[in-house]
């Protein structure tokens, strides 16, 4: 094999690995916000006045 032929294939290699990342980095990003939303609705259902307004407005 060519030394340019090896060069080409691991450079596309490096760039593929490196989109693979990012999109895992935004996957995991979305999970997260999932989780958020899950918490920030749990917290909506307690009731204000009550006696858990300590934990509400940590």
């Amino acid at each position: 094999m060519s030394p340019r032929y090896i060069a080409i294939t691991l450079f596309y290699t490096i760039v593929t690995f490196q989109r693979s990342k990012r999109l895992d980095q935004i996957t995991s990003l979305g999970d997260v916000m999932n989780e958020l939303r899950d918490v920030d609705r749990e917290l909506a259902k307690i009731p204000s006045g009550s006696q858990f307004d300590d934990v509400r407005n940590t």
